[in-house]
């Protein structure tokens, strides 16, 4: 279950490169990364699951959320594309987008 992540609640225009970077960091890259290791041994193993934590704020988008936003629409399309790939191996791969 990857679960981390960090929401900004920032307006738009104040929201700084650095800003995106740690929160595409925390809520993209950590979840690629994570379950590039753990879809290793459950390769291996011919089954296994991953679940990713989304958000809502991913599919409908929000006021003062465009980094959280779009890091959350990113972990869906991820998610997605692990599925495809990691399915064919036994891997079941899914998001869960609560309110957030």
């Amino acid at each position: 279950m990857n679960n981390a992540g960090i929401v900004l609640r920032k307006p738009f225009l104040e929201t700084t490169g650095e800003d995106l970077e740690e929160t595409l960091a925390t809520n993209v890259k950590a979840v690629f990364c994570l379950s590039r290791e753990a879809a290793k041994g459950m390769s291996r193993r011919g089954r296994g699951c991953i679940i990713n934590a989304s958000s809502i704020s991913g599919s409908l988008g929000f006021e003062n959320r465009s980094a959280y936003c779009a890091s959350k629409g990113a972990v869906n399309l991820l998610t997605r594309a692990m599925a495809f790939e990691l399915g064919p191996m036994g891997i079941r791969v899914n998001a869960v987008a609560p309110e957030s």
